[in-house]
């Protein structure tokens, strides 16, 4: 490099067939190009300081990262071995770059960094599902109570009965929070709920025949248990 007082007036004196590879520029296309035209903008404040600090401290070398543009737009990701030399009144008066070519080494890093943010984001969304599920369960039995009791209460009562829009209200609104948590619950299952027809009175002549509820009557032997399922379900 030619001696400059300020580092973006540096230019290229001699190089090797590297360059070639790097910047699609030929060894002896490069000479005379300014070195801050083939850093990325963004990275050449990187160069710019190592440089004018080496100046203050004599380092005689330092060691960074730069990206350097391709004619064809193409980025290489460079670790550099900058070798200053000054005047004993602090001037430049030879810089020597060996450039090592990290690229792939970087595609792998930043593959990894992106399988890791995604593994990450995946275990936050499974524990989200595993709350939501949570949250879901306690929300239904809830409004169990919100749903049925209004029904049960709207049996018992006039169709001209002053009550009857307010118990219907309550109802309806506590179907339309149930039909929240199904989509809730279909989020933390990642699968959609699967609605069919069942017979009640199967499902509860199933359950009375299992151990059970043959060991609840055992544990209460003075409560009556009477089971009349309708026959026109």
């Amino acid at each position: 490099m030619t001696l400059f007082e300020k580092p973006h007036q540096i230019k290229v004196c001699r190089a090797n067939h590297t360059i070639f590879r790097l910047t699609g520029i030929s060894t002896l296309g490069v000479i005379g190009i300014k070195i801050s035209n083939f850093i990325v903008p963004e990275d050449w404040q990187v160069m710019e300081d190592t440089i004018t600090s080496g100046a203050s401290s004599q380092a005689l070398n330092e060691t960074l990262q730069c990206r350097m543009a391709h004619i064809d737009g193409s980025l290489s990701h460079l670790l550099m071995t900058v070798n200053m030399h000054y005047t004993l009144e602090g001037r430049l008066r030879d810089l020597n770059i060996i450039g090592h070519d990290i690229t792939e080494r970087h595609q792998i890093e930043q593959q990894q960094k992106e399988m890791e943010e995604q593994r990450q984001q995946s275990q936050k969304m499974e524990l989200l599902g595993l709350m939501a599920g949570g949250v879901a369960h306690d929300l239904n039995n809830i409004l169990a109570g919100i749903i049925n009791y209004p029904e049960l209460m709207l049996l018992k009562l006039e169709n001209n009965s002053p009550l009857r829009p307010l118990l219907e209200s309550i109802k309806k609104s506590g179907e339309r929070a149930a039909a929240v948590v199904a989509d809730l619950l279909t989020v933390a299952r990642e699968s959609a709920a699967v609605y069919e027809i069942s017979d009640l009175n199967h499902i509860i002549a199933g359950y009375v025949s299992t151990p059970d509820f043959k060991k609840l009557r055992a544990l209460h032997p003075l409560v009556e248990f009477d089971i009349s399922p309708s026959p026109d379900l």
